[in-house]
């Protein structure tokens, strides 16, 4: 994408007019954009990336505790089961708790992403036929 850059900056166009004033300064202000848009994009990339790094380290440190824990517990027969079950369940959970909070963070970490940093002001809308007909006949302004 680096490549494909173009040959003249704003500051190289001498403005011979208000109307090539506001292209060169609208072109100026999307280049700018565009520039901040793909360092928000890295920046995100590099969060995610630290997200998926932290959720398998914390993953791993609770499952090397739970298999710790295991082998510390020892209950009588009808309990032991139960122990077990808990266990089981708590790291299953803790699992999924774990997998959804990565996503829901990925999700708005990539939906900052996708937000537009600047949108160009949207143009005055042309007064309609039919307002133009009436003002024509009233001898108003259309607006």
């Amino acid at each position: 994408m680096n490549d494909l850059q173009t040959r003249y900056r704003p500051t190289q166009i001498e403005p011979t007019s208000d109307q090539l004033a506001r292209v060169v300064d609208e072109y100026a202000l999307q280049t700018e954009v565009a520039g901040a848009q793909h360092a928000k994009s890295m920046y995100c990339m590099r969060l995610i990336v630290d997200l998926n790094k932290h959720a398998y380290l914390t993953t791993r440190e609770a499952m090397d505790w739970l298999v710790l824990l295991d082998t510390t517990v020892e209950y009588p027969t009808p309990y032991d089961e139960m122990w077990r079950q808990f266990r089981d369940n708590l790291f299953s959970d803790f699992y999924d708790f774990m997998l959804k909070a990565n996503r829901l963070a990925a999700k708005n970490i990539l939906l900052e992403v996708d937000r537009t940093l600047y949108m160009p002001p949207i143009p005055p809308k042309r007064p309609g036929l039919m307002a133009r007909l009436l003002a024509a006949l009233t001898g108003r302004s259309p607006t």
